[in-house]
C-alpha cells in the first residue's frame, strides 16, 4: 500500500491503471463514512466491491420542492398541496407523514414505496387564525437507519372581509374634527355587499367609500371633538354574506380638556375611624377661571369649595358621612358634580369611592 502512494501516476501508470487506482482509494474512503473512533480497523479495508454495494442500498427520500405551500386562504378555508416523494434508494421504504399540529392532515400514498417508485405526499390545512400560516410536516422511513425529512408548510390567512389597519385611535383638541381612512381588506372583499349599520358613539361618525381602480373600498372616520374625555367604540359594516353577516372595526378617541381634577378618582377608605376625608384639586386653562359650585348628586358623602389658593387652583374637601352608611355595608359610591366656567367641561362629574366596612368611632381628641 505505501508504494502506491509514491507511484508517478503520469510516468508510470497507464490510464486505466490511474482509474482503477482512483477507484480503489474512493470506495476505502466511502467505505469509512460514518464509521465511529473505536470501530473495528478492518472496515476501514473493505473492498471497493462491498463499498459499492453498501452504497447502492441505502434507501434515500427525494422531493420534488424543498416545500408545501397553501397560497392565500380565507378563513375556516381549507388549503391544500401536494409533492412527489421518490424512493432513490434499493430497497422497499415504508413511508410515514407525521404533522404536529390540529389544523393539519398529512398522507403519503402509497405508504410502501418500491426502489425507483413515486409516491404523492398531500397536505391538507384549516385555521381562523389570520396571518402567516407555518408549520411543517415531518416524513420517516422504516429502514435500519430511518431517515427523517421535515418539509415546511405555508400560507397566508386573510380574513372574508376585514380592515387595515383593525383599531384606530384619535386625539384631538376639544372642537377639532378629525379624519382617517381604513382599507376594507379580505379575500371576498371587493364582492361584499357593504353598509354602514352603527358607529358606536356619539363622537364618531362613519361613511363608506366605494372601491375605485387602483383601491379596493374604505370607511371614512370622523371623530368630533364634542365632549371631553376617552371614548371608545365600533363600527359595524354588513358585509351581504351569510357568514360574517357583519364586520366591527375598532376606535378610540381621546379628547383633553382644559380642566385638570386631581384625584380624577377620589378614593375613600370606610375601616379608618374619625373623618374620612380627601381633598380635590381644580385647575383650567380658562382665563379668569372660577368654581362656582360643587354639589353631591349621589351617595353618602359631603361637599365644600374652599377659597381659591395662592398657586390657582380651587380646592373641593370632600367628606364620608358615616350616619348615612348602614353598619353592614361593604362599599359606598357616589357622584361629585363641580360646576365652573371651564369652557370645555362646565360641569364636570367625577366618581367617588369608598371601601371596607365602615367604622364609625370617632377619633378622641389628645
Amino acid at each position: 500500500m505505501q508504494q502506491l502512494w509514491h507511484i508517478d501516476p503520469v510516468s508510470r501508470v497507464g490510464a486505466q491503471e490511474r482509474l482503477a487506482l482512483r477507484g480503489y482509494f474512493a470506495a476505502l474512503v466511502l467505505g469509512c463514512m460514518g464509521c465511529s473512533r473505536d470501530r473495528a480497523p478492518a472496515l476501514q479495508t473493505e473492498s471497493a466491491s462491498d463499498a459499492g454495494v453498501a452504497i447502492a442500498t441505502a434507501p434515500a427520500l427525494l422531493l420534488a420542492k424543498p416545500s408545501l405551500n397553501l397560497g392565500v386562504l380565507a378563513q375556516n378555508e381549507s388549503g391544500r398541496d401536494s409533492v412527489q416523494v421518490t424512493n432513490a434508494g434499493k430497497t422497499a421504504l415504508r413511508v410515514t407523514a407525521t404533522v404536529k399540529t390540529p389544523i393539519c392532515q398529512a398522507a403519503i400514498l402509497p405508504e410502501r414505496l418500491q426502489p425507483g417508485s413515486i409516491g404523492t405526499l398531500s397536505i391538507a390545512c384549516q385555521t381562523d387564525f389570520l396571518g402567516a400560516l407555518k408549520e411543517q410536516v415531518e416524513l420517516t422511513t422504516d429502514s435500519q437507519n430511518p431517515q427523517r425529512i421535515t418539509v415546511p408548510i405555508e400560507g397566508q390567512v386573510l380574513p372574508i372581509v376585514g380592515f387595515k389597519p383593525d383599531f384606530v385611535e384619535f386625539e384631538l383638541s376639544f372642537g377639532e374634527h378629525q379624519t382617517k381612512e381604513v382599507s376594507i381588506v379580505g379575500k371576498q372583499a371587493n364582492a361584499a355587499h357593504l353598509a354602514i349599520k352603527a358607529s358606536g358613539g356619539k363622537v364618531m361618525t362613519a361613511a363608506l367609500e366605494p372601491g375605485k381602480l387602483n383601491h379596493g373600498p374604505k370607511v371614512k372616520l370622523t371623530c368630533k371633538g364634542v365632549e371631553v374625555g376617552m371614548h371608545a367604540g365600533s363600527v359595524i359594516v354588513a358585509t351581504g354574506f351569510e357568514n360574517p353577516a357583519e364586520v366591527a372595526l375598532s376606535w378610540s378617541c381621546k379628547i383633553p380638556g382644559t380642566l385638570t381634577v386631581k384625584p380624577s378618582n377620589p378614593f375613600f377608605n370606610l375601616k379608618v375611624s374619625g373623618d374620612k376625608a380627601v381633598t380635590i384639586s381644580v385647575t383650567s386653562t380658562t382665563p379668569d377661571f372660577k368654581v362656582l359650585a360643587a354639589h353631591i348628586t349621589q351617595g353618602p358623602f359631603a361637599a365644600r369649595v374652599e377659597p381659591v389658593g395662592a398657586d390657582g387652583a380651587y380646592r373641593i374637601n370632600v367628606t364620608v358621612l358615616n350616619h348615612k352608611i348602614p353598619e353592614d355595608a361593604r362599599a359606598a359610591i357616589g357622584t361629585l358634580l363641580i360646576v365652573s366656567n371651564d369652557r370645555t367641561e362646565p360641569r364636570k362629574e367625577v366618581p367617588l369611592s369608598g371601601f371596607g366596612r365602615i367604622n364609625k368611632v370617632t377619633r378622641s381628641e389628645p
